[in-house]
């Protein structure tokens, strides 16, 4: 009875665990390109900012492009229902060689908050109720965020972590920000967390 229980158990966690991977990077978005030819494009975006790959579907004709031919592309997003923005913009990630990557804006402001999401691997373990036996390893995607912030100068900052985020880029009103997310519950890797904290910040005073 205790080993149909437990197989149960573990049974419904794998389908729901199944289930519940489901990315915005994987579904296709009524939306908007603007080419840097000056062109606007509406169509089905689907994005990859890993591979910094933009597919737009128009009339059943697939489109790829990269961050060189775009200026810019939004769309309603067909989880959330929100609008997002993306923007190609010139960052240097690997030899201090500078070129143009997707970014998506979080938030406009003195500090405005920028973001790369990416897929990730996780292992977690499930948790039984029942206390029975040893808890079973598996694997789970999880969405993780890049955070990056750009002042009016246009040019963007990026960290090792959002705590390096916090404790460097917010540092001259860490206490007061420390205070904020204490008292809202925030988790500084999620992106509306995060996104509330840079709006906190920017309404503090000077961003310098």
């Amino acid at each position: 009875m205790k080993n149909r229980l437990k197989l149960t158990f573990l049974l419904n966690l794998l389908v729901f665990s199944i289930s519940a991977q489901k990315f915005s990077s994987e579904l296709w978005h009524e939306g908007v390109v603007d080419l840097k030819e000056g062109k606007t494009i509406k169509g089905k975006i689907k994005y990859n900012l890993e591979s910094d790959v933009v597919l737009l579907n128009v009339e059943n004709q697939v489109l790829s492009l990269n961050p060189n031919q775009v200026e810019s592309f939004q769309f309603s997003d067909e989880l959330t229902a929100r609008t997002r923005y993306f923007f190609s913009l010139p960052y240097a990630f690997e030899n201090n060689y500078k070129r143009n990557y997707f970014f998506e804006l979080l938030l406009e402001g003195k500090k405005n908050l920028l973001t790369r999401e990416k897929i990730v691997r996780e292992t977690r373990y499930y948790y039984s109720p029942y206390g029975i036996g040893s808890s079973p390893a598996y694997t789970a995607l999880e969405q993780q965020e890049d955070f990056f912030l750009m002042g009016n100068d246009a040019r963007i900052k990026g960290f090792e972590s959002p705590k390096g985020l916090i404790e460097t880029s917010l540092s001259n009103h860490y206490d007061k920000i420390k205070s904020y997310i204490k008292m809202n519950h925030l988790k500084i890797e999620k992106r509306n967390d995060m996104s509330m904290i840079v709006e906190y910040y920017n309404g503090l005073g000077s961003t310098d």
